[in-house]
């Protein structure tokens, strides 16, 4: 169930499998700003509904993210929805994103968050991880 919408970010809820998904729209205009916004708005509803999976739909974004963006991500996106149950993260990426994230994740594991994380080409994939 659709239950927010950006111009940037559509939130979909189901309750039934205790799963969010954010589907991220071409963000090749979005600006940091509003990026943030539209994180926050993801945080609040992780905060409201507890899900224990998220699904997120990457293939299309484009924005480049600051370090700085980056570090305001760990602690104000990422460290609420550990601390509200989440356990799985999901990313759903073009299959180059893959090969190139699943380097940069070997060499920068991040200990912090206490939620598994992969990313997946398509949505079939995800969800068979996601629900096991």
């Amino acid at each position: 169930m659709e239950v927010a919408k950006s111009a940037y970010l559509t939130i979909l809820h189901d309750n039934e499998k205790e799963l969010l998904e954010f589907v991220w729209q071409d963000t090749s205009n979005l600006n940091d700003r509003e990026f943030r916004k539209n994180l926050e708005m993801e945080r609040d509803f992780v905060i409201k509904f507890k899900p224990k999976r998220i699904l997120l739909h990457t293939q299309t974004f484009r924005m480049t993210i600051s370090v700085e963006t980056q570090n305001w991500v760990n602690n104000e996106v990422l460290i609420p929805w550990a601390k509200a149950g989440v356990k799985k993260v999901a990313f759903l990426m073009t299959e180059e994103w893959i090969a190139q994230l699943s380097i940069e994740q070997a060499m920068n594991e991040d200990t912090l968050h206490k939620f598994d994380t992969k990313y997946f080409k398509s949505k079939k994939e995800a969800l068979v991880w996601l629900l096991a």
